[in-house]
């Protein structure tokens, strides 16, 4: 058992906090180093976030772009090079809209790169969840792989005490010392037999051997250590 919070690596600078008083051994260790290095679970994934600033950004150039050109159209006067170069007299012209047209089909070309990239960010979003999904799993059988080993390690602690007890002669008085004793905190299991007048007591920490003595002679059944 960890005495205290410890570090374990999982990696080339990665680590996994690994708090006070867990039980661990080679197979949790495993696990644990697998965790670190795929991933936390519940880690929220933020990587596509600056793709959609950037798309954001890029939107409102284009629009300002377009108010900008239309204003411009409006505003040089029609015998000007640059205007003419839109006007259908010239091979080249393109018509008054033709200002509107370009920076119109320029917003399509870039929602159409916008929507790509998105996808393409769903699409690893997706895996991203599948991996945490896989992580939570191996999270849960970690857990398990703790509560297999906190019996073994609670048992290290188990007390047994044996008594004689005169005073049991029949299965009432078996019922009552089970019980009763078997209420107490930290107490495992209680094991009386009418035949030889024995009583079997295992139990852990907040229970004594003090306090089992107490209850048994405050119910009538006064022990005698074997």
């Amino acid at each position: 058992m960890v005495l205290d919070s410890e570090r374990l690596a999982v990696g080339p600078g990665a680590t996994v906090v690994v708090p006070t008083g867990v039980p661990r051994g080679v197979e949790a260790d495993t696990r644990l180093a697998f965790l670190g290095s795929h991933g936390v679970p519940g880690a929220k994934k933020t990587a596509w976030q600056p793709l959609k600033k950037v798309g954001l950004v890029a939107l409102l150039g284009l629009i300002l772009m377009y108010g900008f050109m239309i204003l411009a159209t409006l505003l040089v006067a029609r015998s000007s090079p640059i205007a003419m170069m839109f006007t259908s007299g010239m091979d080249l012209g393109l018509g008054m809209w033709g200002l509107m047209i370009l920076p119109f089909a320029g917003m399509l070309i870039m929602f159409a790169m916008m929507f790509i990239f998105y996808r393409l960010a769903a699409r690893s979003s997706g895996s991203m969840a599948r991996m945490m999904n896989h992580d939570g799993l191996m999270a849960q059988m970690m857990g398990h792989a703790h509560d297999n080993e906190l019996p073994r390690s609670k048992e290290i602690n188990i007390t047994t005490s044996t008594y004689n007890i005169p005073t049991v002669n029949c299965d009432h008085c078996k019922i009552t010392i089970e019980q009763k004793v078997g209420e107490l905190a930290g107490v495992a299991s209680v094991n009386v037999d009418v035949e030889t007048k024995q009583a079997v007591f295992k139990y852990n920490p907040p229970a004594t051997k003090s306090e089992i003595e107490t209850l048994l002679s405050k119910i009538g059944h006064p022990p005698v250590e074997d």
